[in-house]
């Protein structure tokens, strides 16, 4: 079992999508570049509602922009950190389109403010045989583990998808976003996580980070429309994202080397 990687990169630097195992795309960005790269690979695609990105846009362009690439997968419109909110989006997207998406698999999120909610709102999609895999985001924090923000983030991440597999009843979970490599390491045990999506290796590239030395996340967030790197900053991303696939993914390929 090895844990797919999704790295999200900037519009000037796509060709470091190609190095994960599945392709990530975000519907908000309305680029034909963009457009026309995801559109031409024939690798596993997700479409993400870009809710994350406070970028949502209409359903019916969502739907087409997502058939537009090709995508395996859509992730059904949520609502951040409300139980209700999000199960009653699903529902209405669902009665309004799912028979324009129903071809792909469907990815569901999971939120809430509070734990017990956030695992309800697990077993209400798990319950769901349209549902196919289930998202867990990065920053849902229903406990105050730590003081500093991403690794409290880390932490709740952690307690929720440990709560996720004492259950007798599972769907595969999708690892929304990354507030540490550290993360992956430490969730890649659980054989139910199929995969992760993250900007973290190109957005610590731009702010000259390297994986080996991390600490936490930069300020500076990642513009997918508008961010280029240099030189030195690309080699620093085809690093993090070769050090993300070891601490991640290739558990094999990390047993190897300890030998």
């Amino acid at each position: 079992y090895i844990m797919k990687l999704a790295i999200i990169s900037s519009i000037q630097h796509l060709d470091l999508s190609l190095k994960g195992d599945i392709l990530y795309y975000l519907s908000h960005i309305d680029n034909p570049i963009y457009i026309k790269f995801f559109r031409q690979q024939k690798k596993y695609k997700i479409s993400d509602n870009s809710i994350h990105e406070q970028k949502e846009i209409d359903y019916q362009t969502f739907i087409l922009r997502t058939k537009t690439i090709n995508a395996n997968e859509i992730i059904i419109p949520d609502h951040m950190k409300e139980t209700r909110l999000t199960i009653n989006k699903y529902k209405d997207f669902m009665k309004k389109h799912y028979n324009e998406v129903k071809h792909m698999n469907i990815q569901t999120v999971i939120q809430g403010k509070y734990l017990d909610d956030i695992i309800d709102c697990y077993k209400y999609y798990v319950k769901d045989k349209r549902v196919n895999i289930i998202g867990v985001p990065f920053d849902l924090t229903p406990l105050k583990l730590s003081n500093e923000k991403y690794e409290n983030q880390m932490l709740n991440r952690i307690v929720i998808i440990n709560k996720i597999s004492q259950l007798r009843n599972k769907k595969q979970v999708h690892l929304l976003g990354l507030n540490s490599p550290l993360e992956l390491g430490i969730l890649k045990k659980y054989d139910f996580i199929r995969s992760n999506d993250s900007k973290l290796s190109v957005r610590c590239a731009l702010s000259n980070i390297k994986f080996k030395d991390y600490i936490t996340k930069p300020n500076k967030i990642l513009d997918l429309e508008v961010d280029k790197l240099n030189n030195e900053q690309i080699k620093i991303a085809n690093g993090n994202i070769k050090y993300l696939k070891q601490i991640g993914g290739e558990k094999n390929e990390a047993n190897k080397t300890e030998n």
